[in-house]
């Protein structure tokens, strides 16, 4: 692998560098608070998707923290409202869901209201990812697509370095900070 190639991409050209720097630049200035909300702007800015949301494990159900927008937002607290959609999967097993297709009969089996909701919300692909790790999953990255289909193995890498850096700026929040909800 050359710099500037993502692990199993095999680009030549830099992106995986400008994904990395796309991320940086992002965070630039954030305080602790700020960051969830950045990554997830970043997220949409460099991912053909439309919206982004970050979600921590609570007791009894995900806490949203940030989101990129309204829809983004209302989708995150639907999943954690219902009980059930593709971040609550991803907290129970740590591995990630590729929906790439909400209209799908396995989708509407699966997830039958949230699927419904997302639809009627413009959202036809959602891809969740575990922020820490199978061992100890500490929240969500949520993504949403207006379009169906799935990511390339490039966006895949990207959508999971933010993760990474997600777990990283959320590990790294004052202790009174998490407990306040402040973000």
């Amino acid at each position: 692998m050359r710099p500037g190639d993502g692990p199993g991409d095999g680009q030549g050209d830099g992106a995986y560098e400008r994904a990395v720097g796309a991320v940086a630049a992002g965070l630039r200035g954030a305080g602790p608070a700020e960051a969830p909300g950045r990554l997830c702007a970043v997220a949409v800015d460099l991912l053909p998707v439309d919206g982004a949301s970050v979600s921590l494990r609570g007791d009894s159900m995900p806490l949203r923290l940030a989101a990129s927008g309204d829809v983004a937002a209302r989708l995150a607290e639907l999943q954690a409202t219902l009980g059930d959609g593709p971040c609550h999967h991803v907290l129970r097993t740590g591995a990630p869901v590729l929906a790439r297709d909400l209209t799908d009969a396995a989708c509407a089996e699966r997830w039958p209201v949230f699927a419904q909701q997302a639809l009627g919300s413009g959202v036809r692909a959602v891809y969740a990812l575990p922020l820490g790790s199978t061992a100890v999953c500490v929240g969500t990255l949520d993504l949403y697509s207006a379009s169906p289909g799935g990511l390339t193995a490039h966006e895949l890498h990207v959508a999971l370095l933010v993760a990474g850096v997600m777990t990283v700026a959320l590990t790294d929040l004052p202790n009174d900070a998490r407990d306040a909800g402040e973000g």
